[in-house]
């Protein structure tokens, strides 16, 4: 189903960006999960909500791409559980 494969996906943005520190373009992610940019736009709208803890941005996003910002490891690891706590 499509709520599941979006949540999949997501899910896979997420430990791209989390626990492997990757740098993601909406190009590159398109072409991966074979959507469109537009979709991959509004999978990290909606990670960047989803994981609000009020403290500020924790993405960068640059011609380059997007990638985690330099945030604490406590951060981090609060953002990484916030994620697991979400997505059940």
């Amino acid at each position: 189903d499509s709520t599941s494969i979006m949540s999949t996906r997501r899910l896979e943005i997420i430990k791209s960006l989390f626990i492997e520190n990757k740098t993601v373009t909406l190009k590159k992610l398109s072409e991966n999960y074979l959507v469109s940019q537009t979709s991959v736009k509004s999978d990290i709208e909606a990670i960047e909500e989803i994981l609000d803890d009020g403290c500020g941005a924790f993405l960068k996003k640059g011609n380059s791409g997007t990638k985690l910002d330099n945030i604490s490891l406590e951060r981090k690891i609060n953002l990484c559980r916030f994620t697991a706590l979400s997505l059940r």
